[in-house]
């Protein structure tokens, strides 16, 4: 007789069957879902329905802002109100539009709403920045003995003292440099193995024991000695160097004649093409804040002329390309805290906002003479110099001359000018002499 087995499987091992099945099988479930929701959204985009107003800059009496109006936004008819008075009713087909407002107040706080037909509603406010303080007081002093043609042509600060670089004729020897030590003003010369003289041009000092000068030659005092960049240096294909501009001595800019543009970044010498054969006058530059992203801009411009001139800008990969520029216009010095908004000089004192609009800010009516050089340490406290010894300092709404400077100096030839808390430098020439105005407010 044979005993039949029963092979059914036992209860715990249709348990442990099931379990191990839940194990494959969610998983690809799950999968399948998110896959199928995938395929169910796939190329269908939410609509854009940003609608927001924010704001771009500000100066004493304009307020730029930014308008976004998303693609998904039907309805395009604007309105915009400042506090109770009503911009504009318009039609903004952009995705983003900066808006211009302008004879304000300085000091003063403005509210703004833009609204759309449906009634969706974007706020935002701003301030304008107040005016700064024009009571400046100069005194005067002339270097040189009268034996050659003393100039200045570049100054600094550098902490507490002044540097005003050029060439000096004084008791039968000869300077290119003077510096301020809270005293007097003591000259020197610059100098290094193999080279004895020679006029500078510019300076540009990250610290009192980090300082460049230039001319056709380059040097670097590092509080100790000087030392001179040449040609054996690695300094190649040496040309007349006007001005210097960097964030510090591994990132450093040097421009002048011929439309040259070297970069030096501590080691080594780049040159940068700027597509120009006219002498390059200016540069400067400054790090966004925010985007810790650098901005440089460079005035090009034969000397006295308009023929030529450009602004150029320098990008993150020193790549050199011009920007819009006022044609019949010689663009000489170029000044900013921020992008956002530019001063330049030369013909005229011209600003230029976040609308990319250049505008004159002071013509022959304020500086009948040609504007040789600007720097600034806000948009509200700016001093330009031009030739026939104007000084004039912008309060963020007009100008302000110092005739009484110009008359001291019997009309002097102004070259540049630097400006620091309440201090202002211009320095330049008059008949054999070298001057040098000091403001303090």
């Amino acid at each position: 007789m044979t005993k039949e087995t029963n092979s059914q499987p036992s209860e715990d091992s249709q348990r442990l069957d099931i379990r191990n099945l839940r194990k494959v099988l969610l998983p690809t479930l799950v999968c399948i879902a998110l896959f199928s929701l995938k395929c169910k959204d796939a190329g269908v985009q939410p609509p854009d329905n940003t609608f927001v107003l924010t704001v771009n800059d500000a100066s004493c009496t304009e307020i730029y802002l930014n308008l976004k109006i998303g693609t998904g936004i039907t309805s395009r008819m604007v309105i915009l109100k400042r506090d109770t008075i009503t911009l504009f009713t318009k039609t903004i087909d952009a995705t983003e539009t900066t808006i211009t407002d302008t004879s304000l107040l300085p000091g003063h706080t403005y509210n703004y709403i833009a609204s759309l037909s449906d009634g969706v509603n974007a706020h935002t406010q701003a301030t304008t920045m107040d005016t700064t303080s024009h009571a400046w007081t100069f005194t005067t002093t002339l270097l040189g003995d009268g034996s050659g043609s003393s100039t200045l042509y570049d100054v600094a600060i550098v902490g507490d003292t002044i540097w005003a670089v050029g060439e000096i004729f004084s008791g039968g020897k000869t300077y290119n440099y003077a510096i301020w030590n809270g005293n007097a003003w003591i000259l020197g010369v610059t100098s290094d193995t193999g080279y004895g003289y020679g006029a500078l041009y510019c300076i540009y000092a990250f610290a009192p024991n980090d300082i460049w000068v230039g001319s056709s030659i380059l040097e670097h005092w590092d509080g100790t000695k000087w030392t001179f960049y040449g040609s054996t240096r690695g300094y190649q294909n040496a040309f007349a160097i006007r001005k210097i501009w960097g964030t510090s001595s591994s990132n450093s800019y040097f421009v002048g004649d011929g439309g040259n543009i070297r970069y030096y970044n501590g080691s080594s010498w780049t040159k940068i093409e700027s597509g120009m054969s006219t002498t390059i006058q200016d540069v400067y530059g400054s790090i966004d804040s925010q985007t810790g992203k650098r901005n440089i801009l460079c005035a090009v411009s034969a000397a006295y002329s308009s023929t030529g001139s450009e602004i150029l800008s320098i990008d993150e990969n020193n790549n050199a390309s011009t920007v819009p520029w006022v044609s019949n216009r010689s663009a000489y010095s170029v000044w900013f805290r921020n992008i956002s908004r530019v001063f330049a000089c030369g013909s005229g004192v011209l600003s230029r906002g976040p609308d990319l609009r250049w505008k004159e800010i002071a013509g022959t009516t304020v500086m009948n003479a040609f504007t040789n050089h600007i720097r600034g340490q806000g948009n509200n406290d700016i001093v330009v110099v031009s030739d026939f010894g104007d000084i004039a300092h912008f309060n963020g709404i007009d100008f302000q001359l110092f005739p009484n400077v110009t008359s001291a100096l019997g009309s002097p030839e102004l070259f540049s000018c630097d400006m620091k808390n309440n201090t202002i430098i211009a320095v330049g020439f008059t008949s054999s002499y070298a001057v040098i105005a000091v403001g303090k407010r």
